[in-house]
């Protein structure tokens, strides 16, 4: 029998070209712990999976777009439509996500906790980890504690969490505005926990509560500067340099951070070019991304698979 607390909360699932091995398991799994599941696909998927997510029952619904509209925009449909179910949080996670029985309830108890001590919170995560026996294949993502916050009880306040995994609060989701469409993929998380500081919200996420995912293709090292980083395709390497320094000139980021990011991304553009062999391909990747993030040229990045004509640079 379902608790108060998860009958009002949503789960939805990103997918573009979901692998069956993943997604179907993902969905009964976490059907158990939410009132609701929204799969959002973005254009993409094989007629006999969508037959049997569709066939999962009533509580799995299946939202279709005809183009990729990228995963803020999934995000944000798949917020509206938990609304629209009457729900007043929502869960979000990629196909590749592995969340534990009882996770979601878990995070909505410590939520709970945080909103009784008079915190304003706008989103909770898990510990990402990597899966059994493969941390050193992938490199789960650092979060960083905000200065003069305290932790409390199971959670700590921290700058930003990535949305896999993540709980959050749709009354703050609404006030602080949508996931960013125009960023399409990458460092939409990172914007919006900022945006939601900003705004006098706060996100924390939870050490106690592991939940396996994975990065990316596997992890490298930089030999040069010792910063383990993940190995990504082109598209995805131009989409985070790019929104990573779009995010840069925001107003709402902070100053310290600015900096102290910006030398980051310096050292990683340098490692991946020296990892690459310095391919002129890879240079110039990463060299288009920062022009195109410093002059605000968003949107699907180049590569990006079944967009609208409209939504393409040019």
């Amino acid at each position: 029998m379902q608790s108060s607390i998860t009958l009002q909360i949503a789960a939805g699932v990103v997918a573009f070209g979901p692998d069956r091995r993943l997604i179907i398991p993902l969905v009964r799994s976490v059907l158990s712990d939410v009132a609701c599941v929204f799969v959002f696909v973005n254009a993409i998927i094989d007629g006999d999976l969508r037959k049997e997510l569709d066939n999962i029952g009533p509580r799995c619904r299946v939202l279709y777009s005809e183009y990729n509209l990228g995963v803020a925009e999934a995000l944000n449909q798949i917020a509206y439509h938990a609304s629209q179910q009457g729900c007043t949080r929502v869960v979000l996670f990629d196909q590749d996500s592995r969340p534990p029985a009882g996770m979601v309830g878990r995070l909505s108890t410590i939520m709970d906790q945080l909103i009784q001590a008079g915190e304003n919170v706008a989103a909770l995560g898990p510990q990402i980890v990597a899966p059994s026996g493969r941390a050193h294949e992938f490199k789960s993502p650092r979060y960083f504690p905000t200065p003069q916050r305290t932790r409390l009880m199971e959670a700590v306040p921290v700058h930003y969490i990535i949305t896999s995994g993540s709980l959050i609060d749709l009354a703050a989701l609404q006030q602080i505005g949508p996931f960013r469409s125009d960023f399409f993929i990458d460092a939409i998380d990172t914007e919006w926990c900022f945006r939601a500081w900003a705004k006098g919200w706060s996100c924390w996420f939870a050490p106690q509560q592991p939940m396996e995912h994975t990065i990316g293709e596997g992890a490298i090292r930089s030999r040069l500067f010792g910063i383990r980083f993940p190995h990504q395709s082109p598209m995805r390497m131009y989409s985070y340099f790019r929104n990573q320094v779009a995010s840069l000139l925001l107003p709402h980021i902070p100053l310290r951070w600015k900096l102290k990011f910006g030398l980051h991304l310096t050292f990683l553009a340098f490692s991946i070019i020296i990892h690459s062999g310095f391919t002129p391909s890879t240079a110039w990747h990463i060299t288009r991304a920062i022009r195109d993030g410093l002059t605000g040229r968003l949107g699907p990045p180049p590569g990006a698979a079944h967009c609208a004509p409209s939504q393409k640079l040019p």
